[in-house]
């Protein structure tokens, strides 16, 4: 099992790159909420956080990860992402919608033709689940220290699936703690 740390910022719409780092303390990568027009950023002020886009670098700042939301009025119904992951051998596109339509109980799922993720995590449970939609096998574990502030930013994300990228799960957790 593999563990990683990071302190998301205090303001959701803060689009300052933070750093990703391992058990050792070592930086491996950032994670950073961007908006690409002007507009988006004016939609999430109106509609709180109605645009969630999400880059994950690495320690080199190679994109590694990038979720987009898509911005349409079906979206303001039910939210759907496009997942783009980069890794040596070239880059795979997992698509994601929202499954769940109340959020105190909120999934998200993020599939391609060849595999799934469902995100999950239950009211009350501090943990945030990644599993593999096809077996059901927990990829990852992501949690916050506590719920009163300020050490609630601190999250740790512990990858029990060798095949799991904690570019791609960092990527996922920061989406799903924007919009949950």
């Amino acid at each position: 099992m593999r563990t990683y740390t990071f302190k998301q910022p205090l303001m959701r719409m803060n689009q300052t790159p933070f750093d990703l780092l391992d058990e050792s303390g070592r930086k491996v990568g950032s994670i950073q909420r961007f908006y690409r027009k002007g507009y988006e950023k004016m939609l999430d002020l109106v509609f709180d956080n109605w645009v969630c886009h999400v880059r994950v670098t690495d320690a080199d700042r190679r994109e590694r990860a990038v979720a987009e939301e898509e911005v349409s009025l079906q979206s303001f119904v039910r939210e759907r992402w496009s997942l783009t992951l980069h890794e040596a051998g070239g880059s795979e596109t997992l698509n994601g919608i929202r499954k769940t339509k109340i959020k105190t109980n909120p999934r998200l799922l993020f599939e391609n033709d060849r595999r799934g993720v469902l995100i999950t995590r239950d009211i009350g449970d501090k943990n945030t689940r990644f599993l593999d939609q096809a077996t059901g096998q927990i990829l990852a574990e992501a949690s916050y220290e506590s719920v009163i502030p300020p050490r609630f930013r601190n999250i740790t994300i512990r990858v029990h699936a060798r095949e799991a990228s904690i570019y791609e799960i960092a990527c996922l957790y920061y989406v799903f703690a924007l919009k949950y």
